[in-house]
């Protein structure tokens, strides 16, 4: 693996990211798959764990490789408590955020030399269709995508998985999704974590992710009387 380990340390304290309670509690990650897929609530850490990542790949944590020299507003607290081993620093790849891609986007097609490195310009496709535009584009290194499936149809996230298949073939590539899609879950032999109050593996099909979403399939009869009782 190209990131082998993430390890914060326990701290008492009530700023961010440690207001956040995996990370107020320590946790470490280890990266033993080509794939790792993370998923749970809202607010529970996972995409802060990418951001940090990707910050320490010295990628925009606005999103985008080392070379996007596009400005962001948020500032990223440097934590010596927050550790990351490495087999090798690699300088390629790319950090995704769903949420602020369009900012992506609009700086590359400032930028005719950068722009053509596309097939197409973004802002000429759908949101889903730009977001393929740019993963079919992705080569080696590590890539680290939030919540890729935001914009993109059930179909269009099965194609996802082909590309995620294919980057998983080259040597010098990793890839590290946080998602809450069980079609992007269920990515086969991918490392699979899972936060709630901790870091836990398990099988991606016994997450309230997959339980809710397989029951609103099944039978939503049965879960809507519950969620519209009114008594």
């Amino acid at each position: 693996m190209i990131l082998k380990e993430i390890a914060v340390e326990a701290k008492n304290e009530n700023t961010y990211p440690y207001n956040i309670k995996i990370f107020k509690d320590g946790f470490s990650i280890k990266f033993n798959n080509k794939v790792t897929t993370i998923s749970g609530e809202n607010g529970c850490g996972k995409s802060t764990i990418l951001k940090y990542i990707a910050d320490n790949v010295g990628f925009n944590i606005l999103g985008g490789n080392r070379n996007s020299n596009y400005k962001s507003t948020e500032n990223l607290r440097q934590l010596q408590d927050i550790k990351l081993s490495w087999s090798y620093k690699t300088k390629k790849g790319f950090y995704f955020r769903s949420d602020t891609f369009n900012s992506y986007y609009n700086y590359i097609e400032s930028d005719p030399q950068i722009l053509a490195y596309y097939r197409k310009k973004f802002s000429e496709l759908s949101h889903g269709e730009s977001f393929l535009e740019l993963f079919d584009s992705f080569r080696e290194g590590i890539f680290l995508l939030d919540e890729p499936e935001n914009a993109l149809s059930p179909q269009n996230q099965l194609r996802l998985l082909k590309i995620i298949n294919d980057l998983a073939k080259q040597k010098d590539t990793q890839i590290i999704i946080v998602t809450h899609s069980p079609i992007i879950m269920s990515y086969p032999n991918a490392n699979f974590i899972y936060i709630d109050d901790k870091v836990k593996r398990m099988d991606y099909k016994d997450t309230e992710h997959y339980v809710i979403y397989k029951m609103m399939l099944d039978c939503p009869e049965k879960l809507f009387s519950v969620l519209f009782d009114k008594d």
